[in-house]
């Protein structure tokens, strides 16, 4: 790969055609037979080897079988020689194996790129401990990428949790994971025998390559919006399979089978690189059709797009230009891809952290409107439904109020009429938040309007409907009106609401639809006579829909024994059990019963017989 003291191999020394095995001999004479002598190899080859010290085997780098080699990436080794013969003689023979797949990726390949070293154990192990720790330097540029595609890695799959439904974000997470994955693979072949050279070329070359390069097309695309030109994204993904198979096919000798000719296998390869150029066009396109649109953004993306493209070519313009692979400084080692990636995931981290960081600025503030809506939502609600101080010597009222959030859906009204009757109405919209709140200040306002003409519980259920048509909003609203008289005659009208409890008991009410159906306002109504001392509860469904720990609905039976006490132990009851709810509770003590007046009694007599 153009390192420096890197020397051709047999494909430029007069075999440029040959592949499979091949023979490198020489023969010494050691002065000292009776020294301990090593050999240290070289740490550039392709692709195994097997050496003999008299026809005696020594060592190998890869794994020989009677049918089979596996092959690793090449690593520094050295290996003790056997005891020689007094004359000191010695013929070494290094048995050499290239893959048919190694001559079409690397100009210059075959055998040994460097001396073999011989010498007395103390030395050789020094020279080797020396090459192995510049070997690992070499892959500091690899170490660096991981780290910083990790950092990245978690940020994006923070803002991909938080803004889950923005695909952008999905699309960064995978090409950064395919990104990582590739490097972890890349250093653990590299420097380890854990991962064949087969196994690691076909997952970064063959499966991680393409797909990272597909995915930060799908990235790109994604973060400008691109989405009405679905053709990208198609294109991407295609190229990307186009891309898996020239790879697989040029790897294949690697993998133990050949699918085409050998001497085809060039044609995929380039075809190969045909594949990088039609994702780094996609990537062009991109960049060319957000300057059109917003330039100053397609700025700011042009050196990460850039710098992507880059690193999918720096490979090739190693063996095309005769560019040294890996650039060393300080002892560390930079590969041109290195280089690219680590620009290229900086900047990315940089425009997603700046992209983000305004989208949460956005964010925050339409919070802090719709909390400040909220709050004026609630600061109106609580006037609207704050209770009434009722004076009558008839009636004893107490009402309990809560909602599950800032504002909620449940109203109520309780009114004393110049009659000395009793209006209570009661009521619960469907859906909460602003647009609830603002239909209980509709229905409670409609409600006080109705009252101040009469108390009829029919009446008021069908004024109530009239005001919700054309503003329901697609809510729902339940609701019940009862009009009690000083001589315990109570009126009950009902529109889908929950009946009323009389002394622990609940009364016995017909089903009915809600209000704000359009068409549809027919509420049931019933008369029952009270008796002095009787206690007549009315609540909304955040009683019996109140949840606990583990999931048990309160439900109607305790809501029927909770029905006899008072509306605040009532509240305090449900709020412990688990209130998931508005809750609303009124409780009206009939306390003195007498005659009414004759116009009041003859208004009752009539209600009674409709």
């Amino acid at each position: 790969m153009n390192t420096p003291g890197w020397i051709p191999g047999w494909t430029r020394r007069g075999y440029p055609n040959l592949t499979g095995f091949a023979w490198y001999r020489i023969r010494l004479n050691i002065s000292n037979p009776a020294q301990n002598l090593w050999l240290k190899m070289p740490d550039s080859f392709e692709d195994a080897y097997e050496i003999y010290a008299n026809g005696q085997l020594v060592g190998s780098f890869g794994d020989f079988t009677a049918t089979e080699l596996t092959t690793y990436f090449a690593q520094p080794a050295s290996f003790p020689l056997p005891q020689l013969p007094p004359d000191g003689q010695l013929e070494l023979a290094l048995r050499v194996h290239m893959s048919p797949a190694t001559l079409i990726q690397m100009p210059g390949a075959g055998g040994l790129h460097g001396p073999p070293v011989i010498g007395v154990a103390s030395t050789i192990q020094l020279l080797q401990a020396s090459d192995r720790d510049t070997f690992v330097h070499a892959f500091f540029g690899d170490f660096l990428v991981a780290l910083l595609t990790l950092v990245a890695l978690s940020l994006a799959l923070w803002a991909l949790a938080r803004s889950f439904n923005e695909r952008v974000w999905l699309w960064l997470s995978l090409a950064l994971a395919v990104q990582a994955l590739a490097c972890f693979i890349a250093i653990t072949a590299g420097l380890t025998t854990i991962l064949s050279a087969a196994s690691a070329d076909l997952l970064c070359d063959a499966i991680l390559g393409p797909a990272g390069l597909a995915l930060w097309v799908l990235f790109w695309w994604s973060w400008f919006q691109l989405e009405r030109t679905r053709w990208i994204a198609i294109s991407a993904i295609a190229i990307a399979v186009v891309h898996f198979l020239m790879r697989f096919i040029a790897i294949s000798p690697l993998l133990g089978f050949d699918l085409v000719d050998p001497s085809g296998m060039q044609l995929f390869n380039i075809a190969a690189v045909l594949a990088v150029t039609g994702q780094s066009a996609l990537l062009i396109f991109i960049l060319k059709d957000r300057f059109e649109t917003r330039e100053s953004e397609a700025i700011s993306a042009a050196l990460p797009v850039l710098m992507l493209i880059l690193s999918g070519y720096t490979r090739y313009f190693s063996v095309w230009f005769n560019v040294p692979y890996v650039f060393r400084a300080f002892g560390i080692g930079f590969s041109l891809a290195d280089v690219a990636q680590i620009v290229m995931v900086a900047s990315v981290t940089a425009l997603v952290a700046r992209r983000f960081l305004q989208s949460s600025i956005r964010k925050s503030m339409a919070h802090q409107i719709l909390d400040q809506d909220l709050e004026q939502a609630h600061a109106l609600q609580q006037r609207v439904l704050v209770p009434e101080s009722l004076h009558s010597p008839h009636f004893f009222v107490e009402v309990e109020h809560s909602p599950a959030q800032e504002v909620g859906g449940d109203f109520f009204v309780t009114i004393v009429g110049p009659d000395a009757s009793l209006c209570v109405v009661i009521g619960d919209v469907s859906g909460k938040g602003i647009s609830a709140a603002m239909l209980v200040a509709v229905l409670v306002g409609a409600a006080r309007t109705r009252a101040a003409q009469d108390f009829d519980p029919i009446t008021m259920l069908q004024t109530l409907d009239e005001r919700l048509s054309g503003r329901s909003g697609g809510h729902l609203t339940t609701c019940l009106a009862a009009q009690i008289f000083p001589n315990g005659i109570l009126r009950v009208a009902n529109a889908g609401h929950m009946p009323p409890y009389l002394n622990g008991c609940e009364l016995d009410l017909e089903g009915s639809v809600p209000l704000g159906i359009a068409g549809v306002c027919n509420p049931t109504k019933r008369q029952f006579q009270l008796r002095q001392g009787d206690v007549l509860t009315f609540l909304t469904d955040g009683v019996t829909e109140a949840k606990n720990a583990d999931g048990q609905l309160l439900g109607f039976e305790k809501t029927r024994i909770l029905s006899q006490k008072s509306p605040a132990e009532i509240l305090s009851e449900v709020q412990a059990y688990g209130q998931e709810d508005d809750v609303t509770a009124i409780r009206v003590s009939f306390i003195r019963s007498e005659p009414i007046g004759p116009a009041a009694n003859i208004a009752a007599r009539q209600h009674a017989s409709v």
